[in-house]
């Protein structure tokens, strides 16, 4: 993930102001701070099908499928034109018609492609028709979404940054 829901979830804002005044109370706020945000701190295998591996620590989230290829169009095309994405506003507009142009364009599903996937060492079922995998340990996604609360009853406890658990969705 970018940070700008980890952020949002520490209580230090979804976005940033770049006026420098902002940026000094901010970072001067963080420096005073009497207390230190808990923070699920979590491990990643990857395994491809050559039996390769690489392991990454994480503390916020990761994807696949769909959204992370949306994610790597708009930072490709943010970093060919930086003069074009100076405006919060038109980052948002520029990924929504990313994702748009993906959903419409159709993306292959993860659920032929992943083979196994194990979480805490539980085996768990990706669906055949799953276009994408996130794997979090706090509340939001995707700038402030609340995946497993919008319109569903559920039985399961609310998401938190310092449960000891990951959150796993298709």
């Amino acid at each position: 993930g970018t940070g700008n829901d980890m952020s949002g979830v520490l209580g230090w804002g979804r976005s940033l102001n770049c006026d420098p005044g902002t940026i000094r109370s901010l970072l001067c706020s963080v420096e005073e701070s009497t207390s230190v945000p808990k923070c699920d701190v979590w491990g990643v295998n990857f395994k491809n099908f050559n039996s390769l591996s690489r392991f990454n620590t994480m503390c916020n989230c990761f994807s696949i499928g769909v959204d992370a290829e949306a994610t790597s169009m708009f930072e490709r095309h943010r970093t060919s034109r930086p003069t074009l994405y100076r405006n919060q506003s038109f980052n948002k507009i520029a990924y929504t018609a990313v994702g748009g142009y993906l959903a419409f364009k159709g993306t292959s599903s993860l659920g032929k492609r992943i083979k196994r996937l194990v979480v805490d060492g539980v085996e768990a079922d990706v669906p055949r028709n799953a276009k994408a995998l996130v794997v979090q340990n706090m509340p939001s996604y995707a700038d402030g979404t609340e995946p497993w609360t919008a319109g569903r009853k559920h039985t399961f406890r609310e998401a938190a940054i310092d449960d000891g658990m990951v959150e796993v969705f298709c």
